[in-house]
């Protein structure tokens, strides 16, 4: 048997030609190459069970994403915030392609009477998405879609760690209950922003809303919160030509903005979604102590399109579950050996409870690779113990 290896040039659809020399015999076959790129489209509402019946315990909810509010037909992956609402017992949503095996993973925990968002990304087949409602009682689900991926053209991060360009407990007071606000993310409005989005000393029960700086607001939300509590999302925002986005909170509360990455395009790079991986969960061994630090995640060739890929930039979700103080978890990268910390707080959490964000870990800017997928440490910043879980969703390679 003999084999061969091509690098394309750039992401897309190719036709590969094979001509066997014996019997003069020609083989035609399509190929696509791995990688998808980020569209920005919305943010737009796409689902809301409110206005209907409840997902059922334990059950499975297919949601149409293409064509819908001005996403294309031929989506193959989104970038959506999921907020289970109304939950009348506690439980978790896990989204997947539709028609395959559901992961033994989770995109959203949640307990009795709460709204909790988390976001993620799915792979989409014929144009829809699946969400399980792992809960012994009904849960409300609401959709919101933040962007799309496609196959072209790619994507790539242009920097990573996290970049603290708002605190409003330091600078300019907290956010007043129905407005808004403007702040500077980038010199540029071509990219796209990855950040890491966080309210704590709410007034009241709320929520927040990210958007372009030149866009009215849209009908959807990225985080919701309560009396003095502390919470964070990752969202994608597509940023106005001076590089803003707006905040609006609909009660009272601080905001602190961490710029995780921008977004720009790529000919050779993408997102590779794969079927959700849990690649650590500490319940199984012991928690985490106080100040204790655990590799995040450990790659397997079988998890990845190309070995090569292990030098990537993964997505990941992390929960805490079980922790026995407030705390928060602090990400540092091995990356040219520096041992760096990042200035900001992926996940904040209180005792007891389980919490979920998805994070984009700090890669180094301009090199190559930018990552390596088994150089991520997180540490428990808290004074007391937590158990962490990792599911691995995807990467930018």
């Amino acid at each position: 048997m003999l084999t061969a290896a091509h690098t394309y040039p750039a992401l897309g659809s190719y036709r590969i030609t094979v001509v066997v020399d014996a019997t003069g015999e020609v083989v035609t076959t399509p190929f696509v190459t791995a990688g998808l790129g980020f569209v920005p489209v919305g943010p737009t509402r796409v689902f809301d069970t409110r206005s209907g019946a409840p997902m059922a315990p334990s059950s499975t909810t297919r949601v149409r994403v293409a064509g819908i509010n001005g996403i294309p037909a031929d989506v193959a992956a989104v970038a959506v915030n999921l907020t289970a609402t109304d939950t009348a017992a506690g439980g978790f949503l896990t989204a997947y392609v539709p028609g395959t095996v559901r992961p033994p993973t989770s995109n959203v925990n949640f307990v009795r009477g709460q709204t909790a968002p988390n976001f993620t990304v799915v792979a989409v087949s014929g144009g829809q998405i699946e969400v399980f409602n792992g809960s012994p009682g009904t849960t409300a689900l609401v959709v919101d879609v933040l962007g799309v991926f496609t196959h072209a053209p790619g994507t790539a991060p242009n920097h990573g760690g996290l970049n603290r360009v708002l605190d409003t407990r330091n600078t300019g007071g907290p956010i007043a209950a129905g407005t808004s606000r403007s702040v500077k993310l980038a010199d540029r409005g071509d990219v796209q922003a990855v950040v890491n989005l966080t309210v704590t000393a709410g007034s009241g029960s709320g929520y927040l809303v990210a958007h372009a700086g030149d866009a009215p607001r849209p009908a959807t939300s990225n985080l919701n919160f309560g009396v003095n509590t502390t919470r964070s999302n990752l969202a994608i925002v597509r940023l106005a030509p001076d590089g803003t986005m707006r905040l609006h909170a609909s009660a009272t509360t601080h905001v602190l903005v961490d710029v995780v990455s921008l977004l720009e395009p790529s000919s050779s790079k993408g997102y590779v979604p794969i079927t959700p991986v849990r690649t650590l969960d500490t319940r199984t061994d012991k928690a985490i102590p106080p100040g204790g630090e655990i590799q995040a995640y450990t790659f397997t060739d079988e998890m990845l399109e190309d070995p090569l890929s292990r030098h990537s930039i993964p997505l990941v979700t992390y929960t805490v579950t079980g922790p026995t103080s407030d705390g928060w978890l602090r990400h540092r990268s091995d990356v040219g050996g520096s041992g760096q910390w990042y200035n900001g707080a992926h996940l904040n959490f209180s005792p007891g409870e389980t919490i979920a964000n998805t994070v984009l870990p700090p890669h180094s800017h301009g090199s190559h690779p930018p990552f390596v997928l088994n150089s991520g440490l997180i540490t428990n910043a808290s004074g007391g113990t937590t158990h962490l879980v990792t599911d691995v969703l995807g990467y930018f390679a």
